[in-house]
């Protein structure tokens, strides 16, 4: 993939990340993560809004080191898990998201998940050259085959 397609794909995977990341809060936010008797500070609210839009677009923004394939399947998973990571524990304790407490266990959960989920394309990658060179051998036995009639 040449660097400019690269480029535009970044920016709108960083775009999309951004309006996820706003998506979320302001569900997050309807859905009562105030009182009644809370003091809707607008200011407070932007830093919030932004940094749940800066989460969202380090997240999905991240994720197109899965595009670039010299870098194999560890090496954009190890990145973007420590990209993903390091912005989380930023924005939750800048913004007062978590208890640190409740963050080593998010920390926890998101790393496990991690886990899963390169083990899974691990997986999937390993089956699907296995079956590619099944199928290259076919052919090739086809072929073979073919030319000594």
């Amino acid at each position: 993939m040449t660097a400019e397609k690269l480029k535009y794909r970044f920016i709108i995977r960083a775009l999309v990340g951004a309006l996820l990341g706003l998506m979320i809060w302001v569900i997050l936010f309807l859905c009562g993560s105030y009182s009644d008797e809370t003091v809707l500070d607008r200011p407070a609210l932007m830093v919030q809004l932004f940094g749940s839009m800066l989460l969202g677009t380090v997240n999905m923004g991240g994720a197109i080191l899965y595009e670039i394939e010299s870098l194999g399947l560890w090496k954009p998973t190890l990145i973007h898990y420590i990209l993903c990571m390091t912005s989380l524990t930023s924005a939750s304790l800048i913004l007062k998201w978590f208890e640190p407490g409740t963050l080593v266990i998010m920390l926890l959960i998101c790393t496990v998940i991690y886990v899963i989920i390169w083990l899974a394309n691990y997986l999937f990658n390993k089956y699907s050259v296995r079956t590619m060179n099944r199928d290259l051998e076919l052919m090739m036995k086809k072929k073979q085959d073919g030319d000594r009639s």
